[in-house]
C-alpha cells in the first residue's frame, strides 16, 4: 500500500517525514497553501490573483506560480510589509515544491476531517463551559480519549483493576 503524508507546510513537519515514513508521498495541505497565498498577497491582490495560482498549483506548477509570486513583490514598490509577507510565501511554496507537486498526479488533498476530528475528540471538552486546563491534566484527557476511540478502553481499565501491565494487555 502506499502511504501519504499530508501536512501544513511546516519544517517539522516535512523532517518527520523524512525520518519516519521516508516512502510516503509528501502532500501540502491545499487550505494552507492557499490560505498563505492569500495572506501574502491581501484581500484586493488575492481577488485577481488566487484562482489563477491555485490552478498552477493544482497542476503542479511550482515554478510558474513562484514567478508570478516574484513579479507581484517587485510591483510592491516601497511597501516592504507586504514584499516581506510574498517573499515569505515564495520562501515557503519553494520549501514545499514536493508537496505541491504530486497535485498533478494524485489530486490535491487536505487535513480537514482530522483536524474536525481532532476539534470533535479533544477541542469541545477541554472548552466546555466552565473548564479551565492545565497541559497535564490535558494530556491525561486525551490519553483517555484515545483508548475510548481506538476501543481498547475495557482493556484499559481490565488491566488497571487486575494490576496486569499495560503493555501486555495491548499486545494481545
Amino acid at each position: 500500500k502506499q502511504l501519504w503524508f499530508v501536512s501544513d507546510g511546516d519544517l517539522a513537519l516535512r523532517q518527520l517525514r523524512k525520518d519516519y515514513f521516508p516512502t510516503a508521498i509528501y502532500f501540502l495541505d491545499i487550505w494552507h497553501l492557499q490560505d498563505r497565498l492569500a495572506g501574502a498577497m491581501g484581500d484586493e491582490v488575492a481577488a485577481a490573483e488566487l484562482g489563477g495560482l491555485m490552478t498552477l498549483a493544482l497542476n503542479g506548477k511550482v515554478d510558474q506560480i513562484i514567478e508570478r509570486l516574484a513579479a507581484l513583490w517587485a510591483d510592491q514598490g516601497d511597501d516592504d510589509l507586504r514584499r516581506g509577507l510574498l517573499g515569505d510565501v515564495i520562501t515557503y511554496i519553494d520549501s514545499n515544491r514536493e508537496g505541491i507537486t504530486v497535485y498533478a498526479k494524485y489530486g490535491a488533498q487536505a487535513t480537514g476531517a482530522i483536524e474536525k476530528t481532532m476539534d470533535v475528540t479533544v477541542g469541545r471538552r477541554l472548552k466546555a463551559k466552565g473548564t479551565s486546563w492545565h497541559r497535564p491534566g490535558a494530556h491525561r484527557l486525551l490519553g483517555l480519549r484515545v483508548l475510548k476511540q481506538n476501543d481498547r478502553w475495557h482493556r484499559y481499565w481490565e488491566a488497571r483493576r487486575s494490576r496486569t501491565p499495560l503493555t501486555q494487555v495491548f499486545a494481545a
